[in-house]
């Protein structure tokens, strides 16, 4: 049975950046190669988002639901057999960021996580929350011209690194990480808590 880490936090972080680095230097230093997955990005996620950019649903409560059911369906179909078949798997975002995006109130977020947890999805081993000083975050954002860069502006940024916040104080599971210094140091921050 394979260990799952997963990574988490908002846009402009570097955790792409952080998960490649991580993967070459533990395929480099030993035998594993970890397997990098994105469960956001399996087609029956995009049959959910265009759902509710089609407004099929609309509730808070439905999405909540209806979020939480594919990402099951999603862990069954995928994602549990790779944890089987694979030493090592890297989660680029799971359903921490599900909660701080879908959240409107704190205690909303325990909720969605609740509700995630409820459809057999495993807690990660670890789960990292990188963190950068808002300006880094938002020079990142820049640089990267993604399509949705006016979504990524200063006020959002803030909302969902306060929700991350509460999220590292409540789960054990989770450790804070600050990427804003060199990509070594982050990924030896980050292999004192993977084990290979």
């Amino acid at each position: 049975m394979g260990e799952l880490y997963c990574f988490e936090g908002s846009h402009g972080v570097g955790k792409g950046a952080v998960i490649n680095y991580l993967t070459l230097c533990i395929e480099r230093e030993t035998s594993l190669k970890p397997v990098v997955v994105r469960d956001s990005e399996y087609p029956e996620f995009e049959v959910l988002k265009n759902k509710i950019r089609q407004r099929e649903l609309i509730k808070k409560e439905e999405i909540i639901d209806a979020t939480a059911q594919v990402r099951g369906e999603i862990y069954d179909k995928y994602i549990h057999t790779l944890i089987k078949s694979n030493a090592l798997i890297f989660l680029d975002r799971g359903y921490y960021t599900s909660a701080v995006w879908q959240s409107d109130r704190e205690s909303d977020i325990s909720i969605i996580i609740t509700a995630n947890l409820a459809r057999g999805i495993p807690v990660p081993k670890k789960t990292f929350i990188l963190h950068a000083p808002l300006d880094v975050v938002m020079s990142r954002i820049s640089e990267r011209q993604r399509f949705d860069q006016h979504q990524q502006n200063r006020a959002a940024i803030i909302h969902d690194q306060k929700k991350y916040y509460v999220i590292e104080a409540k789960y054990p599971e989770c450790v804070a990480i600050d990427t804003n210094r060199s990509m070594e140091d982050v990924v030896a921050d980050i292999l004192l808590h993977v084990r290979i």
